[in-house]
């Protein structure tokens, strides 16, 4: 019960378990070119604009896709990068 008065969370036997995952989460930004800038990034090495240009990155290419969707954005792709 995580109401309990005092609970002590990083005791409980379960905290230990990684949760399990059943879907192929990083399969979008593994195909997508994406991954490589990511990477370079996070290792220092790349763009210096990587940020500023990630949300350009994240929309889905044609604006009949967008409309399918619903939406402007790439979300399986969102998903994989979060």
């Amino acid at each position: 019960d995580p109401f309990t008065p005092q609970l002590k969370v990083d005791l409980l036997p379960e905290i230990n378990k990684a949760p399990a995952v059943l879907s192929n989460f990083t399969g979008a930004l593994n195909a997508s070119p994406l991954r490589g800038e990511l990477d370079a990034f996070l290792k220092g090495r790349g763009s210096r604009t990587f940020l500023a240009d990630l949300p350009a990155q994240l929309l889905l290419p044609t604006l009949s896709e967008a409309a399918a969707s619903g939406t402007r954005y790439n979300v399986p792709l969102m998903n994989s990068l979060v």
